[in-house]
């Protein structure tokens, strides 16, 4: 009879062969890369003297009034507050890649994710800090800072390659552009959140849930036909990455404290979703439209 030890650590190992499988066997360069250097520079950057200085200033006009300014469009997603404010972002960031992960594989998705990771972080965090001060103005002249932004670009991506992994099991039977109704319904609500309902932010949580899981029963209960054999390791990535993706944008959209800047939020989730929906799903369905195989 094997100890308790014994088999925690099966199970450990099981999972991790899983995750590993399913992936599509990244290189360990890469996964050192992505689950260590990003968290270790992040942690370098918030023990250096690099700090609150580099955060964007949202009393700013415009992201181009100055140089520092402009700087700080970048450099204010990878400063943080103090170490809980880290630890959350950095948690946050291992949970989404590891769900992101197994449906790329699934997916075939891996091209595709390095290239949206490329335009996050070079083209997410001024377009982020242009939303912001494009929606709130100069009405504060709070600093705003942290990866969390960037966090929601992952979020948004997960979303797409969600389904996109659905469409890969169902052999595109179960087009990836249905992507687009959670999409639009994580957006009414945050924002309906954000600028104020009679019913509360509650209500507005609970009534999206349920409207969600009705829309997703429907849609499996009328697609399971078309799955055809869909694998266990494939089933479990969907279901992961599924409950990552609601939790991931009810936590970054709607369930916020009073000082978060949601508003850089919603602008990571809208550019994180958008780029791979439009490049890697619209595109190819129009492309596919127009010019018949």
């Amino acid at each position: 009879m094997q100890s308790r030890g014994a088999t925690i650590g099966s199970f450990f190992q099981d999972a991790a062969h899983w995750w590993y499988v399913t992936s599509g066997k990244p290189d360990t360069r890469e996964l050192l890369g992505v689950f260590v250097a990003v968290p270790l520079v992040l942690t370098l950057i918030w023990i250096s003297p690099i700090g609150y200085e580099w955060a964007f200033d949202l009393s700013a006009e415009s992201i181009f009034e100055s140089p520092h300014i402009f700087v700080s469009a970048y450099t204010l997603s990878y400063v943080h507050l103090d170490g809980q404010h880290l630890f959350d972002n950095i948690l946050n960031y291992w949970v989404t890649v590891a769900a992101i992960y197994p449906l790329a594989g699934v997916a075939q998705w891996r091209t595709q994710f390095r290239t949206a990771v490329l335009c996050y972080v070079t083209i997410a965090p001024p377009a982020i800090a242009w939303l912001t001060l494009s929606t709130l103005g100069t009405m504060t002249d709070q600093a705003t800072l942290g990866f969390s932004g960037l966090n929601a670009t992952l979020i948004g991506f997960l979303l797409v390659v969600l389904f996109a992994a659905v469409g890969a099991v169902s052999d595109d039977t179960i087009t990836p552009l249905w992507a687009i109704v959670p999409f639009a319904l994580a957006v009414t609500v945050s924002l309906g959140t954000q600028v104020g309902t009679p019913i509360g932010v509650p209500m507005v949580a609970l009534v999206a849930v349920g409207s969600l899981g009705t829309v997703g029963a429907v849609f499996l209960f009328r697609s399971r036909s078309k799955l055809g054999v869909i694998t266990q390791n494939e089933q479990l990535a969907l279901l992961i990455g599924g409950t990552v993706a609601t939790f991931g944008i009810f936590g970054a959209l709607v369930l916020v404290g009073d000082r978060t800047n949601v508003w850089g939020h919603l602008g990571g989730f809208l550019f994180g979703f958008t780029m791979p929906y439009v490049a890697f799903v619209v595109v190819p369905a129009a492309t596919r439209l127009l010019v018949p195989e």
